[in-house]
């Protein structure tokens, strides 16, 4: 995809996004299945280590009409621990999957072909920064929405390129999220009208089949077996983390680009050397016919002596280097008196009178 870095509108950026989601789908997919394949069988086995035996054969899963069987409390707390860890752990693997695209888009968009492997390895050597960054604006947004909803909408929408930010600026923590809030601040309602867009294009293309797949559970004899229930949770979980999270990250890294067009001019040079992206072929090239000028390697021109200039006092010329030239001065010019008048031209008096013996003196000469 060439670079087009120009201010784009809402329905552009939307376009552009999903013009790098399809045109880079398989290695966005590769990506996201890298870490969420692992992911999900690890939720599937502690889910069901964990369950409570009394819901294993619990009916009132799939009946609301029969009465739930008690739980015992270490059951459930061993239960609930399980939840706990596989929470943590998707939202370490969420978060290196959504790095991980970020990089690939950024690749895309800048002209270069992207690759699942280097896109891995460069949020996983951002992980520590990813991790941080998202859980500060995820917890104050969440404080923010609990208390009062519009701050919390507020604070998620001014720091929605928090990421973008850190992994192309090299930023950290509340850096990052001072960045974001600066680029945001000035187009603040086209980004969060494009966020909210986005989001429900996600929404509704993530849950369309993880949603058929679900009605399995509960339309199917089968879906009363918890092993079952559990697995098709966990594929529907899957095919809705790669269909929804490339797509994401690529509509706000675009997002990204299109603030630093408007304020900055982005400079697509530096940002390329700093997410170590080399830059498209033609991305600089001079103009059709345009030749640099050719400077010889050492002064001076060929054909011209060298200046002879003596080396200044106390400095002695470098090894190797011939003594300057002698030039002999130049010959004496001859007086006028030498040269006899020229054949045939009257001699003018002199404007004086010799002055002999017991002449008088000559006239004082007239006042100014």
């Amino acid at each position: 995809m060439s670079v087009d870095l120009r201010p784009l509108s809402v329905g552009e950026i939307l376009d552009i996004a999903i013009k790098l989601f399809f045109r880079n789908a398989w290695t966005l997919f590769k990506i996201v299945l890298v870490v969420a394949v692992p992911l999900q069988i690890f939720s599937i086995i502690v889910t069901l280590s964990t369950i409570p035996e009394a819901l294993e054969t619990d009916a009132s899963l799939f009946d609301p009409t029969v009465q739930p069987a008690p739980i015992e409390m270490d059951e459930f707390w061993t239960f609930m621990a399980g939840t706990l860890l596989v929470a943590v752990v998707s939202y370490l693997v969420v978060t290196l999957a959504s790095g991980a695209c970020f990089k690939a888009v950024t690749d895309a968009y800048l002209g270069h072909k992207p690759d699942a492997r280097s896109s891995l390895r460069f949020a996983t050597r951002k992980l520590g920064t990813l991790l941080w960054v998202s859980f500060l604006t995820t917890l104050l947004a969440g404080i923010g929405l609990l208390f009062c909803i519009l701050p919390g909408v507020w604070l998620w929408a001014s720091w929605a390129i928090a990421i973008p930010a850190a992994l192309s600026e090299d930023l950290r923590g509340t850096k990052a999220m001072s960045r974001s809030f600066d680029l945001v601040k000035r187009r603040f309602w086209p980004v969060f009208g494009t966020l909210i867009v986005g989001m429900i294009l996600a929404a509704v293309v993530g849950s369309v089949i993880p949603t058929i797949l679900q009605l399995l559970v509960f339309v199917t004899p089968a879906g009363e077996n918890v092993i079952f229930a559990t697995t098709i949770t966990g594929v529907a979980n899957l095919i809705s983390q790669v269909l929804t999270t490339p797509f994401q990250a690529a509509m706000i890294t675009i997002i990204y680009f299109d603030l630093r067009v408007r304020m900055e001019g982005f400079d697509l040079q530096l940002l390329a050397e700093r997410v170590g992206v080399p830059l498209p072929p033609g991305a600089f090239a001079p103009a059709p016919g345009f030749a640099p000028p050719a400077y010889p390697a050492a002064f001076p021109p060929p054909g011209f002596p060298p200046a002879a200039f003596p080396p200044p006092p106390g400095f002695p010329p470098p090894p190797g280097f011939p003594p300057p030239p002698v030039y002999p001065p130049p010959p004496a010019f001859p007086s006028s008196a030498a040269f006899p008048p020229a054949p045939g031209l009257p001699q003018a008096p002199p404007p004086w009178k010799p002055i002999g013996p017991g002449a008088p003196p000559p006239p004082p000469p007239p006042p100014p």
